[in-house]
């Protein structure tokens, strides 16, 4: 059976009811752990680094975990952010071209 460890390229991501057209789409690295029986997705821009019992589940998971940094960082307002989860609201920034 062939692994699925290609790049997740996305340029847009889905997860319940948000979704985020991005300006231009982004490349996260895939990888498969034959010990763990893990796909591991990461994307270091931005601090994301999860994992799934199959393809299917970590594609999932990192759906999940963009859509927790808009809702966590993008849409709260500066003064609540420290310094670093400042930065992240700006690289979301330059990413994000629309939120449904």
């Amino acid at each position: 059976m062939e692994r699925a460890d290609y790049p997740l390229q996305l340029f847009k991501i889905r997860y319940e009811d948000t979704e985020v057209i991005l300006k231009e789409g982004i490349n996260a690295a895939v990888n498969y752990d034959e010990e763990e029986k893990l796909y591991y997705i990461s994307y270091p821009e931005l601090n994301i680094m999860v994992w799934g019992k199959d393809r299917e589940e970590a594609d999932e998971a990192f759906q999940f975990s963009f859509i927790s940094l808009i809702q966590n960082f993008y849409n709260e307002e500066d003064a609540n952010l420290n310094k670093k989860a400042k930065e992240i609201k700006k690289k979301l920034a330059v990413l994000i071209d629309q939120i449904k």
